[in-house]
This record gives structure tokens, C-alpha cells and sequence, in this order.
């Protein structure tokens, strides 16, 4: 059994006519800290990809590297922070 999985979105994003704001992709072990990594999110502007990477040792960096090249190979800006410059909120 795989640990993950790619699944489509609901039907209501996947129309033509809907455009994100930005999307965030960050590993699972960020998810505790989302008001961290949304509060980044929402100064980007319309249409840009913020990415976080994981610990250098860890073996999703890879495939996070590879979706950032591919996000800016289709024409998308891409913001990639590592998880160490996450920091918490009030502490910028």
C-alpha cells in the first residue's frame, strides 16, 4: 500500500473558469503550523506557488524540488522557503 495518493479535486474546483489565489504545498509535518505558512500566503500575489521544504535529510525534499521545477516550467512563480525559515507568527 502506497502512503500517499494523488486525488482530483472536488468537481466545483476543477472547472475551467476557477482560478486559485495561490496554492501551498508543505510537507504533512508543517500542518500544525498553518497560520504560519497561510499568513505567508496571503501577501503572495494571485496565481503563485509557495512551497515549503522539508529538513535536508529528509527524503521528501527531493520531490518537493522537482514540483517547484515543475510549477515554474508551466509559466508559475514559485516561492520556496525551507522549514527552518518558517517562522511562528509576531517573530519576523
Amino acid at each position: 500500500m502506497r502512503s500517499s495518493s494523488y486525488r482530483r479535486g472536488p468537481r466545483a474546483l476543477r472547472r475551467p473558469q476557477v482560478r486559485l489565489d495561490y496554492l501551498t504545498l508543505v510537507p504533512a509535518s508543517l500542518l500544525p503550523r498553518k497560520a504560519d505558512y497561510e499568513a505567508i500566503a496571503d501577501r503572495l500575489p494571485r496565481g503563485e506557488v509557495l512551497l515549503v521544504l522539508p529538513p535536508a535529510d529528509s527524503p521528501e525534499r527531493s520531490t518537493m524540488q522537482r514540483l517547484a521545477q515543475f510549477f515554474r516550467a508551466q509559466g508559475r512563480h514559485v516561492t520556496v522557503l525551507t522549514e527552518e525559515r518558517l517562522q511562528p507568527i509576531g517573530h519576523r
